[in-house]
């Protein structure tokens, strides 16, 4: 069963998402800023899916209308013989050869109805046209009946048959598993309720949750009166965990080291205020190190090994999941967070991930594809989320995709780009993404360090300090009024007479923008290809009344060309011979 989209409806600030596809290579971000309404989708597709299915009437929009998710699947035709084959009879096959056309269009919606008073309950639903093809294969299959109670026996017996095959549809789905480390970190103690024997007590309780139902151990084992049977169920499950927390540590996280958690079964002194409870108390040790209590190791050991407790108890069952990680690693620093970002795209491989950052550190930017871009509409009166993906990315606000542009940055950043001679300074990433491209597809410039300055005022304090390590380098700037004013400034700082200037400093000849470059027909149908421009004279005017991402655009057309997508057969001689000519007064 392959997951193809999900979409949520009415539920807190979400009005409705619209159809989202899941990421091909099983990794799936949400990006946005606080309260743009991630942590809701992830809420609601949990409710929806989830093993408990519970919600309050604070998750209801005021707008009315109740929340619902749905899932778009795609069942090979295998599956969906087995989900027919629990059918009566002669109609699973009936149902099978009607749906066979559909398989790779099944849409299972889950929408919570009013219980009483504040109660709602989970109701499962088909889509209705699929429902009416169900029904129509059953009744096709019923054996003729006539007289006036025809149509009122026939009724409940093909919803019964419905009900089956909605049923069994949904026990085959894999289940939503929701993360929030905050919930989850493994607490130093945690109190146990003897009367019950059934949960344990605390606001840290989670975490030693996920470790008992890791381990195989029932509360009720643990609270046998032979201190002997007790230790020893107690200790054939931390070997059962540490062995596979080993291999996690190992093989998925790629660290040599060691790490052990301990746990003592203990009551509470006469002097405590619970005098005689019982309790459990935890330790982790990382390598020959000494045992601590989890709050006293790292942020980022207490993570790890709460996610890998919290995933280990999801698939204790051997139930297919649906990773949700909501804001994960939110509190590590920036190498952990790099981290957390390749044990999410290990975990991809074999079990979906959908996870919500506002952090460039959690963001492939070589992935444009995995991202749904999360936003309040601020056009609206109610101020709804909206979702855009795709190419509909670049329409999404600055402050939206500032973590995909900063990480845009920051690869940049992190690369060898200063050299001690070739160096060509340009005003933004867009630009040095446009120049990578036609590097290839010209061939000309391959020698060149492109560096982008963020900001044509950026290029002179770049080249300030590029002129005090006394590294060569020259300043590429548009032609609209800001570069030719730092273009005068650069050449009044350095005395540069008429010669000097035009080896250092170029200005892109009719270009306010890099865009200008390309003609106004290959730009909209090679460049911005499934965008819709806005009006103006210019490529950038156009871009910019579309509210659209330069840099997002420039980095699509980069990684098409890159991949083979886009070729210099696209593109005008006008355009080649352009850029061609800048790449090549940038290697003389």
């Amino acid at each position: 069963m392959k997951l193809i989209a999900f979409k949520v409806e009415q539920f807190r600030s979400i009005a409705t998402t619209g159809w989202l596809p899941f990421s091909t290579d099983g990794v799936t971000a949400l990006v946005g800023q606080n309260e743009s309404g991630k942590s809701a989708i992830l809420d609601a597709l949990h409710a929806a899916f989830g093993s408990e299915g519970t919600v309050s009437s604070d998750d209801f929009r005021r707008s009315g209308g109740l929340s619902a998710a749905a899932l778009r699947l795609l069942l090979t035709e295998e599956e969906l013989a087995e989900v027919c084959a629990e059918l009566p009879g002669e109609y699973a096959d009936a149902v099978a050869k009607k749906l066979i056309g559909r398989r790779e269009d099944i849409v299972f919606i889950s929408r919570f109805v009013r219980g009483t008073a504040d109660d709602f309950k989970r109701a499962f639903r088909l889509e209705p046209d699929l429902q009416k093809l169900i029904e129509a294969a059953i009744i096709a299959s019923m054996p003729a009946i006539t007289g006036d109670d025809a149509k009122v026996e026939e009724k409940p017996f093909v919803s019964a048959i419905v009900a089956t095959f909605r049923k069994t549809l949904w026990q085959k789905l894999p289940l939503f598993v929701l993360f929030r480390e905050e919930n989850s970190y493994l607490p130093n103690t945690v109190d146990i309720d003897e009367s019950s024997k059934e949960w344990l007590e605390g606001s840290e309780h989670a975490g030693a949750d996920n470790f008992l139902v890791s381990a195989g151990i029932t509360l009720k084992e643990l609270l046998v009166e032979d201190d002997r049977e007790r230790a020893s169920v107690l200790s054939a499950g931390v070997r059962l965990v540490n062995s596979r927390l080993a291999d996690y540590w190992r093989q998925v996280l790629g660290q040599r080291g060691k790490i052990k958690i301990e746990v003592e079964f203990a009551r509470h002194p006469p002097s405590h205020a619970r005098a005689g409870a019982a309790y459990l108390r935890f330790w982790i040790s990382e390598g020959e190190g000494e045992k601590l209590h989890p709050s006293q190791r790292s942020k980022g050991t207490r993570w790890y090994v709460a996610f890998f407790l919290h995933l280990t108890a999801s698939q204790k069952d051997g139930d297919a999941i649906v990773l949700l990680l909501d804001e994960p690693g939110a509190y590590l620093h920036a190498t952990a967070q790099e981290d957390v970002l390749r044990l999410i795209e290990n975990l991809g491989g074999s079990i979906p991930v959908l996870y919500s950052t506002h952090s460039p550190y959690l963001i492939d930017h070589k992935r444009i594809d995995r991202i749904l871009a999360v936003e309040r509409d601020v056009d609206d009166e109610d101020s709804n989320t909206i979702v855009r993906t795709g190419l509909a990315l670049a329409a999404s606000s600055q402050l939206t995709l500032a973590p995909v542009l900063a990480v845009m940055g920051t690869d940049l950043s992190t690369q060898q780009l200063i050299q001690r001679k070739g160096n060509i300074l340009l005003e933004e990433n867009s630009a040095y993404f446009y120049f990578s491209a036609l590097v290839i597809l010209t061939g000309k410039g391959q020698g060149l360090s492109l560096v982008a300055c963020n900001g044509a005022d950026n290029v002179k304090v770049v080249a300030d300090l590029l002129t005090a390590w006394r590294l060569d380098f020259k300043a590429a700037l548009d032609e609209d009024d800001k570069g030719k004013r730092v273009a005068r400034q650069m050449r009044d700082k350095w005395q540069l007479n008429a010669d000097d200037f035009k080896k250092r400093i170029l200005l892109f000849k009719g270009c306010a923008g890099i865009e200008d470059a390309f003609s106004a027909k290959e730009f909209a149908e090679v460049v911005a290809s499934g965008h819709k421009l806005g009006t103006g004279v210019t490529n950038s005017k156009r871009v910019e009344a579309a509210k659209l991402s330069k840099p997002l655009l420039a980095h699509r057309f980069f990684v098409e060309v890159s991949e083979g997508r886009v070729t210099r057969e696209q593109l005008d001689n006008e355009t080649l011979e352009r850029f061609s000519g800048w790449l090549e007064w940038m290697e003389r």
